[in-house]
């Protein structure tokens, strides 16, 4: 078994040779960078020839090339991409059997990792079992499995950067999987070739990152691509590490069933039921106590509305009654006007019969002046022709006066007319009532209105703005209560049936692992049971163990 152990100690000829024929093969990638001191040579997807080591034999190895890849961001200087290419497994040992079951993992690759410089580690179908002696390296693949593929366990080292090779200042870690196509399709559909290789790259000063197929992926990126072969990173049995086996030992129920259930995958299951379960405590709907003050705010406002309308009301029949007091002044200025006119044509015909009368004496005294009488006559003319003139003097008079009343109307008129105008303007938009009512029952009316309004001033616009919008709150708070009772039944539902098929496929499970669990107990005299414990319908999943 000792033949088995892969302590890779290349004697310093063979290293000086593998040196001399990459210079020799690849004189553009080595030449200046070899003798560089300040770079650190990578061998990304290398191969070198088979050799003798001072212990043990590495199964032979086809020779393909090495290349050196640096990149200024850590002292290294891009590689053409014609100049890397994948890894090639020892495919003539794993494919020897063509009826082999498939297997996951082909190849392990360790580069001054650790107490190895240069490793290749080929994986068989079926069980593989490293045997050796303390100290021989054997815990070391495990640990360089896992730092590969991104766990944070090291076992040995507290850092990352205690895993290098002592004397060296990088290292890295290679797993090559199997990409071939699995019913017609690759497991991961990007990678063209049969074999994916993963890498891990570790720095004395603490740097770390992963590569895929060369390419630089996060963490988060890598665990989607083992997820792609089937292997969840996080999964703590997939690698059980020195004294895990005590450890696993002294587990709690909660963790052993979260073990086991990662491991036979069906964690999602719990993760989905968890997932709806804090969806249905997100959801957070108003409060009956937040409706109910809604709707003791609303009824508040109610009230200042109901006084608001009231006064929209009495505001409008004040508006009402204005119209008509125009109306009812504008009907007595019409009549007034009427009245004026008639009087005005009275007028005007008594001053024409003044005229006429006038003008009748005025004829008579010229008559008069023209006769000649004798004594006796001139006396009585006389008498005449003086009453005449005196007459004449009265209707004159009597014309002066009638104009000026004639000249009074007119003026009136006019102003009357001017008023009406203004009248006919401010009844504009008010409907003629069917009936005018006396002037002083219209402003006896207007008074009490005017009354009643100014009691209501403590209520305005703002108070029909304020209502609807709480009128609004409270209708869309009822409403999202609603929508909120309704998402919340639906989403039991859906807790209800996540919970339904996490315990059936979980119970079954135990069902089906239990019989072997008392098989392997009873083939060493032992006895025992799977039960699951702390759970019941309804309660916290994290609370369930096994």
């Amino acid at each position: 078994m000792r033949n088995l152990l892969f302590e890779l100690k290349r004697t310093e000829k063979e290293h000086r040779q593998v040196q001399t024929d990459d210079a020799r093969k690849y004189p553009a990638l080595t030449s200046g960078l070899l003798r560089s001191q300040q770079c650190l040579p990578y061998w990304r997807n290398a191969y070198r020839p088979s050799a003798r080591y001072r212990r043990g034999v590495i199964l032979p190895i086809s020779w393909t090339y090495f290349s050196h890849y640096w990149d200024f961001r850590r002292n290294r200087v891009p590689l053409a991409p014609d100049r890397v290419k994948s890894v090639k497994p020892l495919s003539h040992e794993l494919q020897a059997n063509k009826e082999a079951p498939h297997i996951l993992v082909k190849e392990v690759i360790l580069e001054d990792f650790m107490s190895y410089e240069y490793a290749r580690i080929p994986l068989r179908p079926g069980l593989n079992v490293i045997t050796g002696p303390n100290g021989s390296g054997k815990s070391s693949i495990l640990i360089g499995i896992s730092v590969a593929l991104g766990q944070t366990y090291t076992e040995r080292s507290k850092k990352l950067a205690d895993l290098i090779r002592r004397g060296a200042s990088a290292a890295r870690v290679s797993i090559v999987f199997d990409n071939s196509p699995k019913n017609g399709r690759r497991p991961v559909p990007s990678g063209r070739a049969d074999d994916y290789v993963v890498s891990r790259y570790i720095k004395a000063d603490g740097t770390n990152w992963f590569e895929a197929e060369g390419r630089e992926v996060s963490k988060l990126q890598l665990s989607s691509i083992l997820g792609r072969f089937g292997i969840n990173p996080n999964d703590s049995l997939i690698i059980m590490h020195q004294n895990m086996i005590e450890n696993f030992s002294a587990f709690s129920p909660q963790e052993i069933l979260t073990l086991f259930e990662d491991a036979v995958g069906i964690y999602p299951l719990r993760q989905s039921l968890m997932e709806a379960k804090k969806r249905l405590e997100s959801i957070k709907g108003p409060t009956p106590e937040e409706i109910e003050s809604g709707k003791q705010n609303l009824a508040y406002w109610a009230a200042l509305h109901e006084k608001y309308q009231r006064k929209l009301e009495l505001s409008k029949r004040l508006a009402q009654l204005e119209g008509e007091l125009a109306w009812v002044r504008l009907e007595e200025e019409q009549n007034t006007i009427k009245s004026q006119k008639q009087r005005l044509d009275l007028l005007q015909q008594q001053l024409g019969k003044l005229e006429q009368e006038r003008e009748g004496l005025e004829k008579a005294l010229e008559d008069i002046r023209g006769l000649k009488p004798n004594e006796t006559e001139f006396r009585d003319l006389l008498e005449k022709a003086i009453s005449i003139a005196y007459d004449e003097g009265r209707k004159t008079e009597m014309m002066r006066q009638v104009k000026e009343t004639i000249s009074e109307v007119k003026s009136r008129l006019l102003k009357l007319e001017a008023e009406a105008e203004e009248l006919e303007a401010q009844v504009t938009g008010y409907q003629r009532p069917a009936q005018l009512r006396e002037e002083s029952d219209v402003i006896k009316e207007q008074q009490e209105l005017k009354a009643v309004i100014a009691t209501l001033n403590d209520v305005n616009d703002a108070t029909e703005e304020t209502y609807n919008k709480m009128s609004k709150e409270l209708s869309d708070l009822v409403e999202k209560a609603k929508l909120v009772e309704e998402n919340r039944k639906s989403l039991m539902q859906e807790v209800a049936y996540r919970e339904k098929l996490w315990m059936e496929n979980l119970r079954k499970l135990i069902d089906a692992v239990g019989d072997g669990y008392k098989r392997v107990l009873s083939s060493v005299g032992g006895a025992g049971y799977l039960k699951l414990v702390g759970y019941k319908e309804g309660g916290d999943p994290n609370e369930a163990g096994l």
